[in-house]
């Protein structure tokens, strides 16, 4: 007998009901980028610091916030898809929180020493999703990789912005 296994039988996560739940992960992912963003820009609290100078560019933030949300997206999706109950899926949802709870304190608050203490919180968290999700799937934890370097560069950027105001 011979089987032949269709595209969506060899693999699970191309399934019409999978592909909706990428898309609820990545409107979630987008969603709060877009929030973050929206924040960023009506700042005038913002305007007023002095701002280190290897500080990224203002027009930078925007695409690189949204692909590494893309990627937040797919790797939400990918945990969801094989243990929607699970530490990885808890702390993506938490660092997910955090990362708005920041973009609030910093852009809506004006508060850079407790923005630091929030996005300290945030890279732990993205760190410990890295190293849960590496159970689940190494190439989802890949995935997180560049968001970590820049929320830990990001990170530094928040510690200079307070010792320079």
């Amino acid at each position: 007998m011979i089987f032949v296994m269709t595209q969506a039988a060899r693999f699970p996560l191309l399934k019409t009901q999978s592909m909706a739940w990428l898309a609820l992960f990545l409107a979630l992912a987008l969603g709060t980028g877009y929030g973050i963003g929206m924040m960023a820009r009506q700042s005038v609290w913002t305007m007023q610091l002095v701002i280190p100078s290897f500080s990224p560019p203002g027009w930078m933030f925007g695409p690189v916030w949204f692909a590494l949300h893309v990627c937040l997206g797919i790797v939400g999706w990918r945990v969801w898809m094989r243990k929607p109950k699970s530490l990885a899926m808890a702390l993506w949802f938490m660092q997910l929180a955090l990362t708005w709870v920041w973009a609030m304190v910093f852009f809506a608050m004006g508060m850079a020493m407790f923005s630091l203490a929030v996005i300290m919180a945030t890279l732990a968290a993205l760190g410990g999703l890295m190293v849960a999700t590496f159970k689940l799937d190494a190439f989802s934890s890949g995935l997180l990789t560049p968001n970590f370097v820049w929320l830990a560069f990001l990170s530094i950027v928040n510690l200079a912005i307070v010792l320079m105001n």
